[in-house]
C-alpha cells in the first residue's frame, strides 16, 4: 500500500505492506531445540511434590511476553530526480528510524547504492535532525499509530475476504 502527499514541492510516500507484519522473536528456528527441553527437569531442580500445583511457582524469570507485532514500512521523499529513504519500523505506539539512504533516478539500477550506516550508529543529534525532518512532513508518532491502524484494518479485511474466497471454493 502506499500513501502520499506533497510538502513544499517534495512527494512523501509511505510505502508499507499488510503481510510485513513482524514479531522480534524471528522466524521459528529453535523450536525445535525448546521442544526438545520440555519435558526434561532443569539442571538442579527437584520433583514437585505430591499435591503440590504446579501453577503456585511464583518464578516470573521463565514467563515470557508475547511479543508484539510491528510492520516495516518506507518512507520516500523525492525532491526531482533524487529520494531519500528512510526505512522504518512501527510497533504502533512509535517508530524508529533503520536507515536513511539516497538515490538518484539517472543511476543505472544495477549499481548497488551505499544504503547508508545502521541508523543508530549515527550520532545522537543527526538522528534527532531526521526525526525532526520526518516530522515537518508529518511522519511522527500519531501518523504511526494511525499507519498501523490501517495496516491492521487492510490485513483483517484482506484476511475475511481470503475465507469467504475459500468457503465459496470448497463449498462448489
Amino acid at each position: 500500500m502506499e500513501l502520499s502527499t506533497e510538502y513544499k514541492g517534495e512527494t512523501v510516500a509511505v510505502v508499507f505492506s499488510i503481510t510485513e507484519f513482524r514479531s522480534d522473536e524471528g522466524d521459528f528456528d529453535n523450536l525445535d531445540d525448546y521442544e526438545d527441553d520440555e519435558d526434561e527437569p532443569a539442571e538442579g531442580a527437584g520433583a514437585v511434590a505430591p499435591g503440590e500445583d504446579d501453577f503456585e511457582d511464583d518464578d516470573d524469570d521463565n514467563y515470557e511476553e508475547e511479543p508484539e507485532p510491528s510492520i516495516d514500512f518506507n518512507v520516500h521523499i523525492g525532491k526531482g530526480k533524487e529520494t531519500l529513504t528512510f526505512e522504518c519500523t512501527t510497533d504502533g505506539s512509535i517508530y524508529t528510524i533503520n536507515t536513511v539512504n539516497i538515490s538518484n533516478e539517472d543511476s543505472p539500477m544495477e549499481r548497488l547504492e551505499y544504503e547508508g550506516p545502521n541508523f543508530e550508529d549515527l550520532e545522537e543529534n543527526l538522528q534527532e535532525g531526521f526525526f525532526e525532518y520526518l516530522h515537518e512532513r508529518g511522519i511522527d508518532y500519531e501518523f504511526a499509530r494511525y499507519l498501523f491502524t490501517v495496516a491492521i484494518d487492510k490485513e483483517q479485511r484482506e484476511y475475511m475476504n481470503w475465507l469467504k474466497d475459500i468457503q465459496s471454493f470448497v463449498s462448489k
